[in-house]
């Protein structure tokens, strides 16, 4: 099973960009790791040479800080023959990173800006009979930073994930 930041509707780079101040880095291991994503997600060759010239920084300083990086956890380096294979999953995977709220309805209620009528309510009942927690917050979060706050905007995404994983 996927773990719920490798789900279709989950956007890594707007999750980076809400979680920033928890996470802890610097501007440039920050811009670093966007970067590595960005390649990842284009599926671009990942080297020196590229890291150095996207970052206008030297060879060493590259060095420092990716394993800056790979000393709090954020990334898995493995080398290949063409560069680097990094993952940022890491980044993902640490404690205390996600900040859930202990009610799921709380959650809805503070993204709607508005108590949830009862049919809302036993929609999300509905949803934590088929989906977990993670997943429908995710869900959640994804419609709220597109501004389509919506539940039948809400269930395709859910869907959606639910289809892909079937597929893998």
């Amino acid at each position: 099973m996927k773990q719920w930041y490798e789900k279709k509707y989950f956007n890594r780079m707007y999750w980076i960009f809400e979680e920033m101040e928890n996470l802890n880095l610097t501007h440039t291991q920050l811009c670093l790791i966007l970067l590595v994503q960005y390649l990842n997600e284009t599926h671009s060759v990942i080297s020196f040479d590229v890291l150095r010239n996207k970052l206008n920084k030297s060879e060493e300083e590259i060095d420092d800080l990716l394993d800056q990086l790979h000393q709090k956890g954020y990334l898995q380096i493995d080398v290949t023959p063409k560069g680097f294979d990094i993952s940022i999953d890491g980044l993902f995977q640490m404690e205390n990173e996600l900040h859930f709220e202990s009610n799921i309805f709380d959650l809805f209620e503070s993204e709607f800006k508005r108590p949830l009528s009862s049919r809302e309510l036993q929609r999300i009942s509905e949803w934590l009979h088929l989906y977990d927690e993670t997943s429908i917050t995710f869900a959640l979060r994804d419609a709220s930073m597109r501004n389509i706050l919506n539940f039948d905007y809400i269930n395709r995404i859910l869907e959606n994930g639910a289809h892909e994983e079937d597929k893998q």
